[in-house]
């Protein structure tokens, strides 16, 4: 039960090592219409490798503008949680309406000891249905998150 509260630290966070690393500017992709607007993604559960869900809000939001995913959730009996990815790279292909496609987000988390946490996090639909995922092909996260909304933010 412990591992399931921590569920979506182990998914962004299993398959990235720290390292000391200078602070080079983001040199983003060309992005497709949805993969270039600040976009908001709410989730009340996650899935497990075994199928199991649990449930609890994360709120996602991802700026291709300012080059920031931020993620806040409430995980169950645990404080909320909540750390900001510095994008380096997408790579999109969503479709007009946001109901098939992918994208790719290659950054890397600030950590406070100085060091970097590289992170891929995938974005994924399929059928209509969106998910969260870790998005580094070797490695398989342990959960996927369930986006059960989303909207683009207006700044």
């Amino acid at each position: 039960m412990p591992l399931m509260a921590s569920g979506i630290c182990i998914i962004l966070l299993s398959a990235c090592k720290s390292t000391k690393t200078p602070q080079a500017r983001p040199n983003l992709t060309e992005a497709t219409s949805k993969c270039d607007q600040p976009i908001k993604y709410y989730s009340e559960k996650i899935r497990s490798a075994n199928g199991q869900e649990t449930s609890f809000n994360t709120e996602v939001t991802i700026n291709p503008l300012n080059k920031l995913i931020n993620l806040v959730s409430e995980p169950p009996n645990q404080d909320k949680v909540a750390f900001t990815v510095v994008i380096e790279s997408i790579d999109c292909n969503f479709n007009a309406d946001h109901t098939v496609g992918q994208a790719l987000y290659h950054g890397y988390i600030n950590q406070k000891d100085g060091t970097t946490t590289k992170i891929i996090l995938k974005l994924e639909a399929n059928d209509g249905i969106l998910t969260i995922s870790q998005g580094n092909p070797e490695e398989k996260g342990d959960y996927v998150i369930i986006i059960s909304k989303w909207e683009i933010v207006h700044e």
